[in-house]
């Protein structure tokens, strides 16, 4: 489980990583402008880098089930000199789950969610994410290999319901998951991941 978890901190340490070099490049290339000023950042304060945190899910909102993903985000990325200053809940509900990525993901660098891509009818993040970025939802082949080949080497099939856990943002990119095989999404500066704890971390 170590290693698992070293791997899945590697993927998004790089994914991360390379949001920030594009952030300081793309200021090196203000600063030749000499265009540099308060209001060429995403949250208004020059040269910080800013995260925010979006948990999905009608549980977290009734106490059924306690976040504990906002926490070892905020952690993680305090270490890689990106702050979190932000951090919402909201329910399984599609337009409220837009306006709350839309909002944060014009305010600051990254927004990571967790929690809604699981593979019952009431895993709507995808969906949601589709609808703030006014994408399709499509089915990823490469998505559909790689978890055809994780249960395959199980021994189990990739049934139905599993097989939704392909259903993604059409442009996303994928990101690896070792744990159970189904990937999560980076789309824009937005990373979509499970919201089990453990697959999270």
């Amino acid at each position: 489980m170590h290693h698992i978890t070293c791997q899945c901190s590697f993927l998004l340490r790089r994914l991360v990583g390379e949001l920030a070099m594009e952030k300081v490049e793309k200021m090196r290339g203000e600063a030749d402008r000499g265009d540099v000023s308060s209001e060429n950042t995403s949250n208004g304060e020059s040269g910080e880098v800013t995260a925010a945190a979006l948990a999905i899910g009608d549980e977290l909102l009734s106490g059924r089930t306690r976040d504990l993903n906002v926490h070892r985000l905020g952690a993680w990325l305090g270490e890689r000199a990106v702050r979190l200053k932000e951090a919402r809940i909201v329910g399984d509900d599609i337009p409220v789950i837009a306006a709350a990525l839309n909002a944060l993901r014009a305010t600051h660098d990254y927004v990571f969610t967790s929690g809604g891509i699981g593979p019952t009818h009431d895993d709507l993040t995808v969906d949601a994410v589709s609808f703030a970025f006014d994408v399709p939802v499509v089915e990823n082949s490469e998505a559909i290999a790689r978890m055809s080949n994780w249960y395959a080497a199980r021994g189990e099939a990739l049934t139905p319901a599993r097989r939704r856990m392909a259903r993604m943002p059409e442009g996303a990119v994928l990101i690896d998951n070792p744990v159970t095989g189904a990937p999560g999404i980076r789309i824009g500066n937005v990373y979509v991941m499970a919201g089990v704890p453990s697959i999270f971390e």
